[in-house]
């Protein structure tokens, strides 16, 4: 839409669009607010609004693209009930001038609310990604935590093996001076020399 074709009670946000530049986002500064204060105050259901203004007011933070992003949420509203106003039914072609100019502010109503929701939904994908990051660190996939079962598991086993044939060797072949030296492969290499000559 041309700039004289502009609807006139969204000139603020045509202005902040065309200014915003994605690149000058920290979404990383963004995300360490989320986990180290955000997060730990409000729980992980962010509130968008919310939390821009709380990362706005922090004196420690860098704002960059903070405020465009305000002004994109205040607006969305804006959009959504304005475009709502609009007596229009798109299933019908426009005829008259007057439909056609609908028609056209229809469109651009549609074109708004898709850019402004990207810009929100990319910001909200930050929270979103980091939240799961710091969900896995805190509990590993179930794969990882079979894999460590097991791998306990197996430890554990094997340590009661090495027990249980202690013990059996304890009961069945029990130290004594008197006792013959062990012809089993558990004290092979206590046996004395003369007992394997006489064997062979």
């Amino acid at each position: 839409m041309n700039e004289t074709e502009r609807i006139p009670s969204l000139l603020s946000l045509y202005s902040v669009l065309e200014d915003f530049r994605v690149e000058d986002t920290d979404f990383e500064a963004l995300a360490s607010y989320y986990e180290h204060h955000y997060r730990v105050q409000y729980g992980s259901n962010v509130i968008l609004d919310q939390f821009i203004l709380l990362y706005f007011l922090d004196p420690h933070t860098i704002n960059g693209n903070i405020i465009h992003y305000w002004i994109m949420i205040y607006y969305l509203e804006e959009l959504k009930r304005e475009h709502a106003t609009l007596c229009i039914d798109v299933s019908l072609s426009p005829e008259t001038p007057t439909e056609q100019q609908i028609w056209r502010q229809h469109l651009e109503y549609l074109r708004l609310q898709n850019t402004v929701q990207s810009h929100l939904l990319q910001l909200g994908m930050t929270f979103s990604e980091k939240e799961k990051k710091l969900q896995e660190a805190a509990h590993p996939p179930v794969g990882e935590r079979l894999t460590l079962r097991k791998r306990v598991r197996k430890a554990i086993m094997k340590r009661l093996q090495r027990v249980w044939v202690m013990y059996l060797f304890t009961v069945n072949y029990p130290s004594s001076r008197d006792a013959p030296c062990c012809p089993l492969q558990f004290h092979f290499t206590s046996c004395h020399s003369d007992h394997f000559q006489s064997e062979q």
